[in-house]
Order: structure tokens, then sequence, then C-alpha cells
């Protein structure tokens, strides 16, 4: 466990070094002033126990002779401004510790969330499809800022060393007796107590994460199918389902949280055990009261952060658990990392090619087996099937958005993974079936794909090809208007055409429509046709587009036909509407198609 630790501990602090060394810089400073602070108690008890300094300690005779060098006079005045001068500086340092510690810590939380989002960003879709989404929402919402909270509470507890070492040192200093006599009891109570702790705390810190990750999975479920739940008036039986999920959660962070609070009421007792002892040996031993003083002093701030240290020990532990699934989520996502070149990606000049492609997700049978086609440029293609054919994830392989399990896809004769990926994507438009759209104005909907700012010359271009000039135009406050979260605010057909602008804005060179027109009115439809048809003429795209319209597939150049993951026809609509026992043919007659 303290492996795991030492190495979480070193990924972290490596990741805002600078933070953490202006840390421990302002530490080394305070552990200056600590140790004068305490010392100066010293001469304070000796004036007040003999005011005419006949029998000084060691450390009030070196003040003395200091204060003579600047002639002052010896006085409680004096004495006392000293020790109150550097209680208030401590308490400066100790202000200026709790910034920086919040600053690395908050500066901590950013760099994890931000590797993370990169990580997961830069995966295959297969990530997103196999991962859990619970577990993701719980990473990102409590699990990394359980691990800041846990990195600020030992940088606070770094400090907090710092002082304990420094306060158990000086009675060394002062009355070795003494001293090794309060380390021997720290030592027997506290190590029985951490052997005991450590497998508990971890145990109910990785109870507590993974209850988190099934609460969240629930209530993001719950929100995603809302319309559905209510039409079915079960509101109820999901309700039911979070509240048994928070309950199990609330069950053992409540755990965790008694654990820290039982080791808090513990250590009470356990000073004033130890503080009796002390004094008692120290009078038995005959000692300097002045010096017994300072002793008493820094072993009562010991115990206060030996309690602070000691609860610290089940912080980490419950730590640990977060952590590990953080690297968890890093570790898979990389595993699904999309393979990428380092060739720019300009445009599709020829063809794109697929030479004996199969896919399958991990642990299922193949969706996709030994696909071979050719999709030439300025064609339109349309992918048809069953439900469950594989047409969605051939389109996902042409976007790049999974890569084949076996074969090869070509762009222009080149290995479609030798080209940068994102370049690819920036050239490119993917409107799917379940569009989204961000709580935002509807231009900002529809222009943040790509880093080039439009015109509204351009802007106005792809709404009324898309058909959505009408509606934005009724709107209160036209294109600025806001959609509301996921487009809430919105008709479905509405939705969706704004979709169709935003990839019509692009001026793509590779165009994939997944359904896209599936919301729309046959009269839009029919629109949306016209406009793509023209948008082909003027700038020669590839278009692909997987329909249940009739209308949609009947200007296609080729279609290809899928089932049970293989392309088992192909050819127009002409040709394959005619051809006997021909699978689009029965499709066609099952009325598996939208006429009009």
């Amino acid at each position: 466990m303290y492996k795991k630790l030492y190495s979480a501990l070193k990924d972290l602090i490596y990741k805002d070094r600078k933070n953490f060394f202006i840390l421990c810089f302002i530490l080394l400073i305070e552990t200056f002033v600590l140790i004068f602070s305490v010392a100066a108690i010293i001469p304070l008890a000796d004036f007040i126990l003999d005011d005419e300094l006949k029998n000084p300690s060691k450390f009030t005779k070196i003040l003395i002779n200091f204060l003579e060098t600047i002639n002052l006079i010896p006085s409680f005045f004096i004495f006392g401004s000293i020790f109150v001068f550097f209680i208030i500086l401590k308490g400066i340092l100790l202000v200026l510790i709790n910034y920086f510690v919040l600053r690395f810590k908050y500066s901590l939380v950013k760099n994890i969330a931000d590797d993370t989002l990169n990580s997961i960003m830069l995966s295959n879709w297969e990530f997103f499809s196999q991962t859990n989404q619970g577990k993701l929402i719980n990473t990102f919402t409590k699990e990394i800022q359980k691990i800041g909270d846990t990195i600020g509470s030992l940088a606070k507890s770094f400090s907090q060393l710092i002082q304990l070492i420094i306060y158990l040192s000086i009675p060394f200093l002062l009355n070795t007796k003494i001293a090794i006599i309060i380390f021997l009891i720290i030592i027997f109570f506290s190590v029985p107590l951490v052997k005991i702790l450590n497998p508990i705390s971890y145990k109910f810190g990785k109870e507590n994460t993974e209850t988190a990750n099934r609460m969240f999975g629930v209530f993001s479920e719950i929100l995603q199918a809302a319309k559905i739940i209510i039409g079915y008036g079960k509101k109820d039986h999901f309700r039911k389902k979070y509240i048994d999920s928070f309950e199990n959660h609330m069950k053992a962070t409540i755990k965790n949280q008694m654990l820290a609070i039982s080791l808090n009421s513990f250590f009470q007792p356990f000073g004033i055990l130890i503080v009796i002892i002390i004094i008692g040996i120290s009078l038995g031993l005959k000692s300097n009261l002045s010096e017994l003083a300072a002793i008493f002093y820094s072993f009562i701030s010991s115990i206060a952060l030996l309690n602070n240290l000691m609860g610290l020990n089940v912080v980490i532990n419950n730590f640990l658990p977060s952590y590990e699934q953080l690297n968890e989520i890093k570790f898979t996502s990389k595993q699904y990392k999309r393979k990428t070149g380092d060739i720019k990606f300009e445009k599709i000049k020829n063809s794109i090619k697929f030479e004996n492609v199969s896919f399958h997700y991990k642990n299922r049978d193949s969706v996709l087996k030994n696909i071979n086609l050719e999709i030439l440029q300025n064609k339109f293609y349309a992918f048809v099937g069953e439900s469950g054919a594989g047409k969605s994830t051939l389109t996902d392989l042409v976007l790049g958005l999974i890569s084949p399990t076996s074969g090869t896809i070509f762009i222009d004769n080149l290995d479609f993974q030798n080209y940068e990926v994102t370049s690819f994507r920036d050239k490119i438009s993917y409107v799917p079936q379940e569009n989204f759209l961000f709580n935002t104005s509807i231009k900002d909907n529809i222009t943040w794909i790509s880093k080039y700012k439009f015109s509204n010359e351009e802007i106005d271009e792809a709404l009324n090809i898309s058909y959505c000039k009408d509606f934005i135009d009724n709107l209160p406050d036209k294109i600025n208007t806001e959609v509301g979260d996921r487009g809430i605010k919105l008709s479905g057909g509405q939705k969706q055409r704004i979709a169709l602008a935003r990839a019509f804005l692009k001026k793509p060179n590779l165009l994939v429509l997944d359904e896209a027109t599936s919301s729309l009115d046959s009269i839009s439809e029919k629109t949306i046709q016209k406009s793509l048809n023209e948008y082909r003429k003027k700038f020669n795209p590839i278009v692909i587009a997987v329909a249940h319209r009739l209308s949609t597939i009947r200007d296609a150049d080729k279609i290809f036909v899928l089932k049970n993951g293989q392309i088992i026809e192909e050819g127009n609509f002409e040709e394959l509407s005619k051809l006997k026992n021909g699978e689009l043919k029965k499709m066609i007659d099952n009325q598996s198609f939208i006429l009009n």
C-alpha cells in the first residue's frame, strides 16, 4: 500500500512541480519561525519565575546578550513582545501556506481533469460504448475532486509534519530523558493504530467509490430516459432505484466519516493521558521550570498535529481507490486510443477503399465481416439494411471513430492510419441519427465545429440549404435564441435541421448522414434533397447516407445492402429494386422503407 501511495504522490506532485516547490520554500521559512516561537517561551517563563534573572536558561542568556548589544534592557514587555512577534509571524506564514496549498490543489485538479479528458477524447468510440457512464461521471465530478482534496490535505500535513518534527526535537534539546519518554509513548500508541486502520480505511474508501459509481450511473440513465420513463408512468420505480443507490452510497460515506470522527475522539483521552504522564515524570526529575514550559508547549502542539496526521491516514486510504479508478480509466482509454499518423489530411482526391475489413467489439461476435467496397469522389452512396446489419458501424469506420479489427481502409491508396486524424475530421461533416445540441444559442451550435470564423453570409447559406431560416426568423432572438439543454426548446425536426446546417456550413469533403432526414416532413425532406444535390454539384463531396426513406436512396449512385455484417448486394436503385429475390426488393415489399 505504501508503494502505491508513493507512486501516486510522485506522479501527482510531478504534474505541478512549480507550486509544490514554492510551497516547500515557504515551509522551510516556517521551520525557523516555529523554532524561535517555541524558544521565545523560555525567556518569558524565566522572567515570570525570577524577574531578576539570577539563574536563567542557556537560551535566555543568549537573548540577554543580544539585547544588550542593541541597548535594550530585558523586561517582561520585551520578552512578551518577542514571543508575540513570532506568533504573529507564524500566523502570517500559515495564511501563505494555506493559499499555496489551495493553489497547488486546484491547479492539480485542473491538470488531472484536462489530462484525463484529453486521454479519453483520443480514444476510439469503442471506449465510450464499453465504459460505464456512471463511472466516468463520478470520476470527473467526485473522485478527481477527492484526489485534489487529499493532495491539499497532504500538502497541509507536510507543513504539520515539519511542525511536529520541530516540536518533538525541541524537548530533545532541552531535556533528553523527557523527550525519549514522549517519543516512546507516541510510538507505542500510534504504530498499532496505523496497522489496524490501513486496511479498514482502504476498504471503506473503495466501497465509497464503487457506490458513487452506481449512484451516478442510475441518475445519468434517468436523465437520459426521462421522457420515456414519464411517458410510461414509471417515475416511482426509477425514483426508488435512484434512492436505493443513494442510500447505499450514504451508508458507505457514513462509515468513512465515522472512522475519521472516532479517530479524533480517541486521540483526546490519549493526549490527556500523555500530558499527565509527562508532568508526573518532569516533576519527579525536578526539571527547570522555564524549560518545562517550553517542553509542555511543544508537546501540547504535537498532540494536536499528531491527531491531524493520524486522521490523514484515513484520508489517504480513501484516496487510493479514487486514484486507482482514475488510472484505470486512463489506462483503458489508452488501450482504445485511435492510431494516427503524421500526414496532414487535405482532401479525398479519388476514393476511400475497404479491403477485407472486419470489426468486432471486445468479447463480442463480429459486427462486420470481410467488407470490400470503394467510394469514389463526387458520388452519392447509400447504406441500407435491417436494424443491426452493421450500417452505423460501417459509417463509424469511414469517420475514423473506430478502427478495423482486421483489414485496411485506404484513402487515395494510402492507409487511413497514416493520416493525422484531427486534420481528417476537420475536413468532413457528420450528422448522426441522434443529434446533439448544446445549451447555448443556435449560432453557437452551428459555428463551434471549426476554428475558422464563418461570415454571416456563410451562416445564412447553410441555414437556407438546411431549411432552417423560416423557423429561426420566427424565434424571439432569431439566430441568438438559446435552445436549452440538449435543444429541449426545439422540436425534433428543428433540431435535426440545425444539425444539418452545422454540417453544411463546414463545406466538407466528405458528408456522412446517418438517418439525418428521418425527423423531417416530406416537403422539408425534398427541399433538403434538392439542396444536397446542388451542394454536390458545387463542392464535389462524397456523400454517404444511412437511410430508410426511398426518396433518399433513389438518387444514390450506388447502394450497398448489408445483412449480418456483410455486403450482400450493391448497385443503383433501379438495378437492385428489380433483382429477383434481392434483399432490397424484399425490404421494399415488406415496407421497411418510408415511401415518401
